[in-house]
């Protein structure tokens, strides 16, 4: 098997699932009963671990059925195999050979799951629950180490605080900008690097809107290890589970004390902050095309990041809805002042590739140019019922 994902075939939509064993009607039986019990698995049958590897190949898949006792190779032979090229893939042993030491032998090779062939349908249910829980935490695991990866890539200073306002994410780019390393700032409160005279500040402005709009954006003052401090460009944004993601740049670098403000999409919502969001997120220009997508949007309308942002806002929804966000944010309410842009929430449809449309409320915010001038807006997506 290669590690290589480019050019592979993928699912569009489901559950792919390879199922392995040496008696294909039994096999064909069981690919047919998962479907019944949930029409989004999709089961490709081979007849041996060599087959299974040839197709893991050319494919990816979102999880592993085996039997065990197969010509050439047994199903814990396989499994060794596939697990030198992807430690976390669901494998369930699906055998009629039941005993301690295949069990034992199985959890040694780190098989997600063990179930013994049994007569009737019930099995089958029981096949498709445990699979499907398998696929979806190793979706969620995956996609959460992506979104840490690329924090950790990122230039800007990124953290997470939980819900007591304690570190469990930094990266090394904040740490540097505060001088402490990661390990010395998890398990700190936020306020360990915020000067006194602006605690007030953050208590009283920055979490209260934070928790009303979902983010808030400005200019702080840094407080470095050392005593010393700086100014720093600061957005903080909320997670639906309460946790909060923060990101730093130091501003005396970003620009001089006569620059204008860079307002532009990646400032004020940083890619690999959004990534880490579990809302869909999206960002248009003045003409409705996509300039950024998050991964929770793409997992939402079944597109590829490249096909949305090579494309209008029409692909997903319709010119009325378009219409609609055009006007929420054009309306002044009396609170707003005359420079202030907008942020507006209403009802929105969109339209996934495959099924029907999602009623969702959406969080707008017009996206300005530096003097001024709407640029855009950013959209944040919370779904709704009915």
């Amino acid at each position: 098997m290669s590690g290589d994902n480019g050019g592979r075939a993928t699912v569009a939509d489901g559950y792919h699932v390879l199922h392995v064993d040496d008696d294909p009607a039994i096999a064909e039986l069981a690919a047919e009963f998962l479907q019944r019990e949930n029409d989004r698995f999709h089961v490709e049958v081979v007849t041996d671990a060599a087959d299974g590897c040839e197709y893991l190949d050319e494919h990816d898949v979102d999880g592993i059925i085996s039997d065990y006792e197969m010509p050439n190779t047994n199903g814990i032979e396989f499994l060794q195999s596939v697990r030198e090229h992807d430690p976390d893939l669901p494998f369930i042993l699906y055998t009629g050979k039941g005993s301690e030491e295949v069990a034992s032998a199985a959890i040694s090779a780190g098989v997600t799951d063990y179930l013994q062939k049994e007569t009737g349908t019930d099995q089958y249910a029981l096949l498709a629950n445990r699979l499907t829980n398998a696929i979806e935490h190793y979706r969620a695991t995956t996609a959460r180490r992506r979104q840490l990866a690329a924090i950790e890539r990122a230039r800007e200073g990124i953290s997470i605080l939980d819900t007591d306002g304690e570190f469990v994410y930094v990266n090394d780019a904040y740490a540097d900008l505060y001088g402490y390393t990661p390990a010395e700032m998890l398990g700190e409160h936020w306020s360990l690097i915020y000067v006194d005279d602006e605690i007030p500040f953050a208590e009283d402005v920055i979490l209260p809107t934070v928790d009303r709009d979902g983010y808030w954006e400005g200019e702080t003052t840094g407080l470095r290890a050392d005593g010393s401090t700086f100014p720093e460009d600061h957005v903080v944004s909320a997670t639906e589970h309460g946790e909060l993601v923060c990101t730093i740049r130091d501003a005396s670098t970003t620009r001089g004390p006569d620059v204008a403000r860079r307002d532009d999409v990646d400032h004020r919502y940083p890619e690999t902050i959004l990534d880490a969001f579990d809302d869909p997120v999206y960002a248009l220009d003045a003409d409705s095309r996509f300039t950024y997508v998050n991964a929770a949007f793409t997992d939402l309308v079944g597109y590829e990041r490249e096909d949305l942002l090579a494309s209008d806002a029409t692909l997903v929804t319709d010119d009325r809805t378009l219409d609609a966000v055009d006007q929420a944010l054009t309306a002044r309410a009396e609170t707003d002042t005359a420079d202030a842009h907008p942020k507006r929430t209403i009802d929105v449809d969109i339209t996934p590739r495959n099924g029907d449309p999602i009623h969702c409320q959406a969080d707008l915010t017009a996206l300005p140019t530096p003097d001024d001038t709407p640029d855009g807006t950013a959209t944040r997506l919370h779904t709704t019922s009915g």
